[in-house]
């Protein structure tokens, strides 16, 4: 018996229709700003200080609850890519330029150096960048932060907020917004926060500097506002 067989066909493993969420989160609460005194250039904080060194680590979280496993971490600095080729210390890596540390288990980014300097006083970017797999399906997954830098003077405030996670799941329903107010980079030990979502005063979390928020606070995507005031008093926010 002689078979024949015409013509092809195509087997596809198709995805299934998943969505990832990846954010860039600062894990130990140090902001991503430095400032550069105007009068003699010093920088402030001192990154080159291991407390005050900024930790920034990926998160990925399925929208069906999924497993997903991070590898070929990848970081760039304003557009370059870092090559992190030094010695290792306590499970960090240090890159060519001196200035970063990479934990190469989970893709966190250390900031060691200082970026800042007289001559280099606009925002900088840093991009993550890395592969995520789920079930055997690979995905190529990006996600930009930027670094605060300015000149700053005597009378200079600048207002952070800080969330102990981006990301809200079935697992994870809360996350803690924790402000902070440096006035020519020192901290402000008292201030007054007026919050908002999106547009809308929320008044009952006024005076609060550091805020819990729910799941039912979100819809989707939810932006938070704050507006830090000298005290509870003032009508004019300082930033």
């Amino acid at each position: 018996m002689t078979y024949s067989a015409q013509g092809s066909i195509t087997i596809k493993r198709l995805r299934n229709g998943d969505n990832f969420f990846i954010s860039l989160e600062v894990t130990n609460g140090i902001p991503l700003f430095q400032g550069v005194d105007e009068k003699t250039g010093a920088v402030s904080p001192d990154w080159t200080v291991a407390a005050n060194q900024p930790i920034i680590t990926p998160r990925v979280t399925s929208a069906r609850g999924n497993s997903v496993s991070l590898s070929m971490h990848t970081w760039k600095y304003n557009g370059i890519a870092l090559n992190f080729n030094g010695t290792t210390t306590d499970g960090w890596t240090l890159d060519s330029t001196g200035k970063f540390r990479l934990d190469a288990s989970t893709g966190a980014l250390k900031i060691v150096g200082n970026l800042a300097s007289t001559v280099n006083i606009a925002n900088d970017a840093l991009t993550y960048e890395c592969l995520a797999t789920i079930s055997g399906v690979e995905y190529h997954l990006t996600k930009s932060v930027d670094i605060l830098i300015q000149t700053v003077g005597a009378n200079g405030y600048v207002g952070f907020i800080m969330a102990s996670t981006e990301q809200l799941t079935a697992e994870v329903t809360t996350t803690t917004l924790k402000t902070r107010l440096m006035l020519a980079a020192n901290d402000v030990t008292s201030y007054y926060v007026k919050w908002y979502k999106d547009d809308t005063l929320w008044s009952d979390k006024n005076g609060q500097t550091t805020i819990t928020v729910g799941r039912g606070d979100v819809d989707g995507t939810q932006l938070f506002i704050a507006e830090f005031y000298q005290d509870s008093t003032a009508t004019t926010p300082v930033y």
